[in-house]
C-alpha cells in the first residue's frame, strides 16, 4: 500500500483507538488533526476552517523540524 521512508514519529503524533462509534478504529498523527470534522473544516470554508488551518500549520512545523533534525 504505501513504503516507509522514515522510521522516526514525530514528537507530536498519538496514537488513539476507539474514536467515533468504532472501538477498533486506530489513528496516528496529531492529535488537533484526529478530532471530528477536523480534515472537513480545512476544505469548507467554515468559521473553524481559520483554527484548522492554523493547527495543521503549527503541526505541520513540528513535523517538518523533527525531519530536519533527525536527517
Amino acid at each position: 500500500m504505501f513504503e516507509v521512508l522514515d522510521p522516526s514519529i514525530p514528537p507530536n503524533w498519538e496514537v488513539q483507538v476507539g474514536l467515533g462509534d468504532s472501538p477498533g478504529y486506530v489513528t496516528i498523527g496529531p492529535r488537533s488533526w484526529q478530532r471530528p470534522g477536523f480534515w472537513e473544516y480545512m476544505s469548507d470554508w467554515s468559521p473553524l476552517s481559520a483554527e484548522a488551518t492554523a493547527d495543521y500549520d503549527r503541526e505541520l512545523e513540528i513535523m517538518l523540524a523533527h525531519a530536519a533534525r533527525t536527517h
